[in-house]
């Protein structure tokens, strides 16, 4: 089992807290005033869709990264696969876990992979942790060097 070396939690904004609220709360309205087990049965798959997706931690361990989404789904980003991390320098393509709409996250670019946005809530403290442990992995593994 590897080791965890720093792990943060998303920084949620206003925007991104009454979407998580707002839409699921509207699909239930509209199933309890409408009883047809089809809306229903929308209203659990957009909480279950809401459930799995929004990120709850991330954490660096000293061979991978981490994105731990609800129980029991969580996303790994084997540290061979990156090739740096740092703050985002323009609007980018790839898997987005960002949570709120901010200047502050993280991008990680990836070899011959989709690049990972998030935003933890620390950024900087983030960024310097996952390249220390980034950096320290690199150390034994000269093969997966950038």
């Amino acid at each position: 089992m590897a080791l965890l070396i720093y792990e943060d939690k998303p920084k949620y904004d206003t925007a991104t807290k009454l979407t998580i609220i707002i839409i699921p709360t509207f699909c239930l309205f509209i199933a309890f005033q409408y009883p047809e087990p089809q809306l229903f049965a929308m209203a659990v798959v957009v909480l279950a869709v809401f459930w799995i997706i929004f990120p709850r931690r991330y954490q660096v361990f000293e061979d991978k990264l981490r994105v731990v989404l609800g129980k029991p789904f969580s996303f790994n980003i084997p540290f061979e696969t990156i090739k740096s991390a740092g703050a985002p320098q323009k609007i980018g393509f790839g898997m987005n876990w960002a949570t709120s709409m901010t200047k502050r996250g993280v991008e990680i670019t990836r070899k011959k992979r989709m690049n990972v946005f998030i935003t933890p809530s620390d950024g900087n403290s983030f960024i310097e942790n996952l390249n220390g442990a980034l950096a320290d992995w690199r150390k034994f593994h000269a093969e997966y060097k950038s």
